[in-house]
């Protein structure tokens, strides 16, 4: 029988206002909405999920797969790495790279998503890795705040999830915090 499989997508640290400060209420709370969600998925029978390795969504997602394996004690969460091309991950941080690090170890598989001998540019390894992971999953999760104009992966790979079929669920996660932010207050006058 084939798993259910669910795969993430969402921006890079300097894409929100809080950048690599992760200690930040917004950044908090997104990886607690991120946790939300895999609850949520696993709850819908899902028990493979591919993350793509890069900073900020991508590793936010594998660590909260990773904490909720380990919570549960979830033998058969399967966690797949998608990786892009081999050096990806050359300017990461170092403490970026222990993290990634942390993730090869606990993940159950590793793909890497474009040959060695692939000369396309870097922007097309990352769509074909982003594909890759649409491709083998029944669902996506993203990190996404639609509006007017926007580009990009993130973008890219919602469309690409919904021309395929796949379920897309998205996190708008500022007009969400914004949201819970105002209720909390109204609730306190």
């Amino acid at each position: 029988m084939e798993k259910k499989t669910c795969c993430f997508s969402g921006h890079r640290p300097k894409a929100f206002p809080w950048r690599y400060n992760e200690k930040d209420p917004q950044c908090v709370w997104l990886k607690g909405r991120i946790a939300k969600e895999i609850e949520r998925a696993v709850c819908d029978g899902f028990t493979r999920f591919i993350v793509g390795g890069a900073m900020g969504v991508d590793m936010w997602s594998a660590e909260a797969v990773i904490e909720y394996k380990k919570k549960h004690k979830r033998d058969d969460i399967e966690l797949v790495l998608a990786i892009p091309f081999l050096d990806y991950a050359v300017h990461f941080t170092e403490d970026d790279k222990n993290r990634l690090m942390k993730i090869i170890d606990a993940s159950s598989e590793r793909v890497l998503t474009s040959p060695e001998d692939d000369t396309s540019r870097v922007t097309l390894k990352y769509y074909k890795r982003n594909e890759y992971m649409v491709d083998n999953s029944q669902r996506l999760i993203a990190v996404y705040e639609p509006r007017a104009g926007m580009r990009g992966g993130t973008k890219y790979t919602v469309e690409y999830a919904e021309k395929k079929g796949a379920e897309v669920v998205v996190i708008p996660w500022r007009t969400e915090y914004e949201a819970e932010m105002r209720e909390k207050h109204n609730k306190k006058v």
